[in-house]
């Protein structure tokens, strides 16, 4: 049972398809979820107040107490009290702020004995997960459902009710900032790497010369791009990395894996800031499985031939647009000088 569905499925259309469906399992749950154009912290607050439940539910009133004991109190007939047997009642029975909640509903006087039933067994659990730094996938599960037809009537009923209730609440969100760039947004930028090699130098403190190579290519299909990374401080350099830029469904965020040659990696996503500008959230794992403090690389795309790597010590850093920890400018060339070509094989 779902604790946003109660009774908004009477009142919403289907659902669309941005909303994932859900599957019984052998505890005969139900599992519904979409992301949100929100932070965490900004849905939770919605969540939280009775003017956010009156917004995401469509509700004449609410009365919200949020605290383990609690409830979250609701009509859809401004007349009503709210402390009556005509209110819908939702008990909260545990939370991590920001995080998570669990609630058991408590069915209004007169609802059919199908909703009276799975409110009587089934609870529902409502998390918040980050996406990138400014999406929350919200997930709602229901538990605790039995067999018999009463009960496929009220799984049938919430499982519908629940698609609606979050689809309704996507567009609560997205309605209230301007749309923000996806990842596939972010993939078609990142194409304009494809074609030629990216060179750069850097003057190391002896005085020797770090030079840095990279590849992109378009993956099979085109649904993302692969990297090859050389380097060396000789003539001639050295394979040292490769990476994946990948768009994954269930979120509409662009992802990368970035493994090296000596046994490190790094992962996150990449964000478009703007038309120039791109943010990498920077997770390194050591050789050991060790994780490094997260770090934020920004690409700016100088030009069609050009662009530059800042990487930044936190997303903080980035963020206040200070000095970064590194900066190389790669410019794209179409023939290789002799002293960037990888030692062996050309």
């Amino acid at each position: 049972m779902d604790l946003l569905a109660l009774l908004p499925a009477l009142f919403l259309g289907a659902a669309a398809s941005s909303i994932q469906d859900s599957k019984p399992s052998t505890d005969r749950m139900l599992v519904h979820s979409t992301v949100l154009d929100a932070k965490p912290e900004e849905v939770w607050k919605t969540f939280t107040t009775s003017e956010g439940i009156i917004k995401l539910w469509g509700v004449a009133k609410a009365k919200v107490d949020f605290r383990v004991g609690g409830s979250i109190r609701t009509s859809y007939d401004v007349a009503a009290n709210l402390d009556g047997p005509e209110a819908i009642r939702h008990t909260i029975v545990s939370f991590e702020p920001e995080r998570s909640f669990t609630m058991r509903t408590q069915a209004p006087e007169g609802a059919p004995d199908f909703i009276q039933l799975a409110c009587e067994h089934a609870w529902s659990v409502l998390r918040l997960e980050p996406v990138g730094t400014e999406r929350t996938r919200l997930t709602i599960s229901g538990y605790g459902y039995g067999s018999g037809e009463l009960w496929d009537r009220a799984y049938q009923f919430f499982d519908v009710g629940n698609k609606s209730t979050l689809e309704a609440t996507r567009k609560y969100f997205a309605s209230l900032r301007p749309a923000l760039p996806t990842g596939a947004d972010a993939l078609a930028k990142l194409r304009s790497l494809v074609g030629g090699d990216w060179i750069a130098e850097l003057a190391l403190p002896d005085g020797k010369t770090q030079r840095f190579r990279q590849r992109f290519t378009a993956s099979p299909g085109g649904h993302g791009i692969l990297g090859e990374g050389w380097a060396g401080s000789e003539p001639g350099a050295l394979p040292f990395a490769a990476s994946l830029m990948a768009v994954l469904d269930s979120d509409g965020e662009l992802f990368y894996l970035h493994p090296s040659s000596n046994g490190s990696q790094s992962r996150g996503t990449i964000r478009l800031l703007d038309a120039q500008h791109l943010a990498w959230s920077w997770e390194m794992f050591g050789p050991a499985s060790r994780k490094e403090p997260q770090r934020e690389l920004r690409m700016d795309l100088v030009g069609p031939d050009e662009y530059h790597f800042r990487l930044y010590g936190s997303p903080q850093e980035a963020a206040a647009g200070g000095k970064p920890m590194l900066l190389l400018q790669f410019r794209r060339v179409q023939e290789l000088p002799a002293e960037f070509r990888s030692k062996g094989n050309g």
